[in-house]
């Protein structure tokens, strides 16, 4: 069983075979066997007044205000207000547009990214986002990072 071909087993594209195929996955037991190179900790949330310039901060809070405008160039800017209990940061994505669709006023996300400084204030620009849930995926907690 563990033998048996990727091809017999998931269905998928030829193309996503041939790409777990260059990376040494071609049986079930490759595929069980395949390990992340490195896990990222993201499971220590910090409050917006504890945010660094120099590290990766996770952070949880809520949208007080999100809107996304065009730029004169046609480039996407969405801009965002996070909340939590300390305090307020802007939040700033460039050229995603679709987040208009997912993120709205009055949300709870978590977001993971470095805080700068740039026009004269500090924010976070292009964050990682997830969407507040029972249990979460992608941020507030031990996250593996493969190939």
């Amino acid at each position: 069983m563990l033998k048996t071909p990727l091809k017999d087993i998931l269905r998928t594209t030829s193309k996503h075979l041939s790409k777990l195929k260059g990376l040494g996955i071609k049986t079930a037991e490759d595929l069980l066997l395949y390990f992340p190179r490195t896990y990222n900790d993201r499971s220590d949330l910090t409050k917006i007044t504890e945010l660094r310039t120099d590290q990766v901060n996770t952070v949880r809070g809520t949208l007080t205000s999100f809107f996304s405008q065009r730029t004169k160039y046609g480039k996407y800017i969405s801009r965002g207000v996070l909340t939590d209990d300390t305090g307020s940061i802007e939040v700033i994505w460039f050229n995603q547009p679709h987040l208009k669709r997912i993120l709205f006023k009055g949300m709870g996300v978590i977001l993971t990214g470095k805080l700068k400084f740039s026009f004269g204030k500090m924010s976070m620009q292009s964050p990682a986002y997830e969407l507040v849930r029972e249990e979460q995926i992608h941020s507030a907690r031990i996250v593996p990072t493969y190939h």
